[in-house]
């Protein structure tokens, strides 16, 4: 049965009680009501199941049952045919690969992993918009652990197309969601090798993927959040999932 649509806000992705191993700096598990959603989300993005490079979002599933990831572009470079996702509770990674070069361009991607992923398009998104100097942010990933985790922190500024942290974005956070202290999905962080990380702000992520817009073919895809006075939710969730199945039809995944 189809899902309908959510504004664009990410939930704040709490690590479950069971992760109660304690992390240097200002990595810390995720708060339980927000990672049970964020589990079935967030994958861990590797080079034939050995090097990690990020994280992706899972955004649909295709009728057969495949998975459709967003990612950044520069995580995947060089490795397109190395690709490999896995959820945080997955005994092994599965293969994913780019949906087409066409679908594709300097800051984002999408990847289709065929079988063997059980996650689902559980997250909620913001607005980055919102966003000001000292407002409390986190990103989630697989820092330096095997399970979803954050690093967390404020924005250090925030100006048209990018938000600059006062934290820096391990390698296994690169790519993933950048939350409010609402939980709300702002951004997708990046790493640009500095001690300050950066995050594409999630208006800007819905304004690229309008490019891609076609007719979806998803079996399930974002859910609907509770605030709808934003219309960028609405735009951002047919533009990703309108472009998903566009790109899946003409690579053959369905």
């Amino acid at each position: 049965m189809r899902k309908t649509l959510f504004p664009i806000c990410l939930v704040a992705l709490i690590g479950s009680i069971a992760h109660a191993q304690s992390l240097s700096g200002t990595i810390t598990k995720i708060p339980e009501q927000v990672h049970r959603r964020a589990a079935l989300a967030i994958v861990k993005i590797s080079a034939r199941e050995q090097q990690s490079l990020g994280v992706g979002i899972i955004i649909g599933k295709t009728r057969n049952g495949a998975s459709i990831i967003l990612t950044t572009n520069a995580l995947v470079t060089g490795f397109e045919d190395q690709l490999h996702v896995q959820l945080e509770n997955q005994a092994g990674a599965v293969p994913a690969q780019i949906i087409t070069p066409k679908w594709r361009n300097r800051d984002l991607v999408l990847l289709a992993a065929r079988s063997g992923l059980s996650g689902a398009p559980a997250l909620e998104y913001g607005s980055a918009d919102q966003l000001v100097t000292g407002d409390e942010v986190a990103v989630l990933g697989f820092p330096q652990t095997s399970f979803l985790s954050q690093n967390s922190g404020e924005v250090a500024s925030a100006a048209a197309g990018k938000l600059t942290l006062s934290f820096a974005i391990s390698v296994g956070q690169n790519s993933g969601p950048l939350i409010d202290r609402r939980g709300r999905v702002v951004g997708i962080a990046v790493s640009r090798g500095a001690e300050n990380g950066e995050a594409i702000p999630i208006e800007l992520v819905c304004f690229v993927v309008e490019d891609w817009l076609r007719h979806a073919a998803l079996a399930e895809f974002w859910q609907e959040g509770k605030d709808k006075k934003h219309w960028y939710g609405w735009v951002l969730g047919v533009a990703l999932l309108s472009a998903a199945g566009a790109a899946i039809g003409l690579s053959g995944v369905l």
